[in-house]
């Protein structure tokens, strides 16, 4: 008796492994991520060069990078964010375009397996991290601390849906994250002015 093989579902499930891996390993990257131990400083040629670059892939090349040198100032540029900002519905969509596209290459309950566990991993060493670098400032703002942590999540989790999405090292999302790889924090635009802590 001849027995017909359908080959798909291993085909597809193969076919999703190296982003799956990349996702994978975007996790272990977490822990060698300096977690906002450079807010408040400076900043410096390449921190104005990669927001620059934010902006730009953005569209918004005409932002001017402020620079936010205490907590209570990111505090306040954080309170004055428009949830309905221009900027704002700018990343929304970008979120949302990369999800839709990882899904052309994910099954979304793989996708959202694997965001759940890079958001797991990652938020043991996130949060402390940040904890340590707003104990160094004698801040106690418990709301605050956890507005930091949340965005530091958030711009992980752009970064792991670039890597489903197949998408470009120069998208916007990536050159927000690298902030946070350099120690900063992107906190808001609000008007023409990007509040880089």
């Amino acid at each position: 008796m001849d027995e017909t093989h359908d080959d798909a579902p291993i085909d597809d499930l193969l076919a999703e492994m190296p982003r799956l891996i990349a996702i994978r390993r975007l996790a272990d990257t977490v822990k060698s991520i300096p977690w906002l131990s450079r807010v408040g400083e400076p900043l410096s040629q390449s921190d104005r060069d990669w927001a620059d670059r934010y902006l730009s892939a953005l569209g918004l090349p005409d932002c001017t990078t402020a620079p936010l040198t205490t907590w209570e100032d990111a505090g306040e540029a954080a309170e004055a964010l428009d949830f309905n900002s221009p900027a704002w519905e700018l990343e929304e969509q970008l979120r949302a375009g990369l999800a839709a596209e990882a899904l052309e290459h994910l099954h979304e309950e793989g996708l959202q397996v694997l965001l759940a566990d890079l958001r797991d991993r990652s938020i043991e060493i996130i949060e402390p991290d940040v904890r340590e670098a707003a104990a160094l400032w004698d801040v106690e703002d418990d709301t605050l601390i956890q507005l930091a942590i949340g965005s530091a999540m958030q711009s992980l989790i752009g970064a792991a849906l670039i890597t489903a999405a197949d998408g470009e090292p120069t998208h916007a999302l990536a050159f927000k994250h690298r902030l946070f790889v350099e120690g900063r924090w992107p906190v808001s635009i609000t008007g023409a002015t990007f509040n880089l802590f």
